[in-house]
């Protein structure tokens, strides 16, 4: 079974249906959001809530910079598959003419 490329307009189909459905995602998240905010500020918590966002995002960053500076150097954490880009030069075979 062979495999074709797909056409211009396939690709175009494709490349629309994935925006279509980034949109759909944002206008949800942007939703939730919305009624998380709306909730915080019922319940009266917003400033202990911020508090504990700041403090929480801190502390993940400084595991997640702790993290890289302990692999940095780290050739293990690759798949060894990895392709490396050769160009090569090839010499035309077209004889030049006199």
């Amino acid at each position: 079974m062979s495999t074709r490329k797909p056409t211009n307009n396939e690709l175009k189909t494709a490349i629309n249906n994935l925006i279509y459905e980034l949109n759909v995602m944002h206008k949800g998240i942007m939703k939730i959001d919305g009624v998380l905010s709306s909730y915080i500020d019922f319940m009266g918590n917003k400033d202990k809530w911020l508090e504990y966002v700041n403090k929480k995002v801190s502390k993940d960053e400084e595991n997640l910079n702790d993290t890289r500076s302990k692999e940095s150097g780290d050739s293990s954490r690759g798949n060894g598959d990895a392709k490396t880009n050769k160009s090569t030069t090839k010499k035309s075979n077209k004889k030049t003419k006199k």
